[in-house]
């Protein structure tokens, strides 16, 4: 699934959370509750879910065909006086209250488009046709893919696919 962030808040969150937005690879949609928590004018998406065995919950706008990670953080019982003191200090992130569980529903309910490209890339990464890899891509690059509508990281493949096959590579497809 295709997640972009600002690469500050990135930084911020890993240095004061030691929580990397990395870890949305990992994230279960399957199982996370979502709910809508507009901020500053905008559409955005509050979602617990798994991240390998741990409750997380993710602060997310989509954008285009892809995730913009706002806000990432553990949650659980163990760490609810540094939870509290996180969401205090960041302004896009709100305590979740039994008001909030009454409006949340199953990710599958709310955003059942993103589920079912995450399926399909949990197949694609478990049958070992693709991998998961994060690059570091010139800005003007990444406008170029993302300004038309669809799938950028399908065509971003898809060009290194037809260079690879030009300079005479065999590739599977």
């Amino acid at each position: 699934m295709p997640y972009e962030w600002d690469e500050e808040k990135r930084e911020e969150t890993l240095r004061t959370r030691g929580v990397d937005f990395d870890l949305m690879d990992y994230f279960d949609w399957d199982s996370a509750l979502t709910f809508r928590s507009d901020r500053h004018g905008e559409t955005r998406w509050s979602s617990y879910g798994l991240v390998q065995s741990r409750l997380f919950k993710v602060i997310w706008t989509q954008r285009g065909d892809s995730i913009r990670i706002i806000s990432l953080r553990k949650a659980n019982n163990q760490e609810d006086a540094e939870i509290d003191a996180q969401i205090a200090e960041d302004p896009d992130d709100f305590e979740a209250d039994v008001e909030w569980f009454k409006e949340a529903k199953p990710s599958e309910e709310i955003i059942p488009h993103i589920l079912e490209r995450y399926h399909r890339e949990q197949h694609e990464l478990k049958s070992g046709r693709k991998e998961r890899l994060r690059i570091l891509l010139d800005k003007d690059v990444l406008d170029y893919f993302r300004a038309a509508d669809g799938d950028w990281h399908s065509r971003i493949n898809e060009v290194l696919r037809q260079t690879v096959e030009r300079d005479g590579k065999k590739t599977d497809t």
